[in-house]
């Protein structure tokens, strides 16, 4: 699912949504920014798209609390002007 939106929004091939897969998952911060100034000829949205995959991997936990944010703040605007 994750793998159809990013293709989607980021416009980039299977091909290169292999390499962000691959790249996420180099554990050793020196090597992850290595691998990625390697791939400096790539567009922005292949880095978009990297950014993007990365914390939806790798930081889940923030990834739920700022879905709670927003949600709450929904409830409370909701609540203002309907109640």
């Amino acid at each position: 699912m994750i793998k159809k939106f990013i293709i989607r929004r980021f416009k980039i091939s299977d091909s290169e949504f292999e390499e962000i897969k691959l790249l996420a998952n180099i554990k050793d911060k020196n090597e992850r920014t290595l691998a990625l100034s390697a791939h400096e000829v790539k567009s922005k949205n292949f880095k978009l798209a990297y950014i993007f995959y990365s914390i939806f991997t790798r930081h889940k936990n923030l990834v739920v609390f700022g879905t709670l944010i927003i949600l709450l703040q929904l409830y409370i605007f909701i609540k203002r002007v309907f109640l």
